[in-house]
């Protein structure tokens, strides 16, 4: 886990950053996601 500290003054490339990370994690999680499902429906119809 990254810890993001964030100081009294709010930099717009901290928040990019931050918000690039989070995207990319999110869609990380999502295709997990995705291919988990496909992978039990394919399991599931053979």
């Amino acid at each position: 886990m990254v810890v993001v500290a964030v100081g009294g003054g709010c930099c717009w490339w901290c928040l990019l950053l931050v918000g690039l990370v989070v995207m990319l994690l999110v869609g990380l999680v999502v295709m997990l996601v995705v291919m988990l499902l496909v992978g039990l429906v394919v399991m599931g119809w053979w």
